[in-house]
């Protein structure tokens, strides 16, 4: 099956279910129900799995904050961190070093930065937003990470002869974003053409229900073979990423 736009996936969702055909999503109230129901069909399947399309190189966004010179924060719609590298550069005459900065659970987290002596010169207690006090080293570059809130990524150390605060352009990530739907009639859902024909099916399913009231049971048993086949699909390079333990959840 080729992309369709939602336009052209409300008029087929109406047709299947006798309702009056629309030249635009917005010419009735049924099928400005069905367009949210394909935006909400849309979003459910991207919480069902890692869509590799949607992997990005991205940056960190610094926390502008003195007080917490080691939390940065993630953009709103990253839903999924694979790896994070910093620059450990000492001196812009030197090359770049950009190094993977290593994932910890939050509670090996705790127990790593917890066992230091905050008495040293060399150690900062800042406190995370929800008041929790967190023993960072201030004369080394990050070597791990966490993150307690799903919004901000905490390392455990930074430079202060380098930098007051650990720095947006000194960040690489790498994961996946979470792309919009517009409701609008010439917008083509960002899935992979394979997609479409589950999308669609699921949205046909739902409509019936939601809409109509009818249970369909043919939509329901399409829905679920495409969503079966979906689930058997591999990356079209090596096998797949290999992915941490750590991801972003929405």
């Amino acid at each position: 099956m080729a992309k369709m736009s939602l336009l052209e996936m409300v008029q087929e969702i109406l047709s299947d279910m006798n309702s009056d055909q629309v030249n635009t999503i917005s010419d009735t109230l049924e099928a400005e129900r069905v367009a949210k129901i394909v935006r909400r069909t849309f979003y459910n399947l991207y919480n069902d799995r890692i869509w590799p399309h949607t992997s990005r190189l991205m940056r960190l966004d610094s926390s502008a904050d003195s007080n917490r010179p080691t939390h940065m924060i993630m953009a709103e719609d990253v839903i999924a961190v694979d790896w994070v590298r910093y620059n450990k550069q000492k001196d812009l005459a030197d090359t770049l070093r950009y190094e993977e900065i290593q994932y910890k659970t939050p509670e090996d987290f705790i127990d790593f930065v917890m066992k230091r002596d905050s008495t040293k010169d060399n150690m900062m207690t800042v406190f995370d937003y929800n008041g929790t006090p967190l023993i960072i080293q201030t004369d080394a570059f990050p070597t791990y990470y966490t993150s307690f809130d799903d919004e901000h990524i905490v390392f455990d150390s930074y430079d202060s002869d380098v930098d007051s605060i650990l720095q947006h352009s000194k960040t690489q990530v790498y994961g996946q974003v979470e792309p919009a739907f517009e409701l609008a009639d010439e917008f083509v859902p960002d899935i992979p053409a394979k997609a479409f024909p589950y999308l669609l099916s699921e949205a046909k399913s739902t409509a019936m229900l939601k809409v109509k009231e009818v249970f369909s049971q043919k939509d329901e048993q399409t829905a679920v073979r495409q969503k079966s086949w979906l689930s058997q699909e591999k990356h079209r390079v090596g096998g797949g990423i290999k992915r941490p333990n750590y991801g972003r959840k929405r």
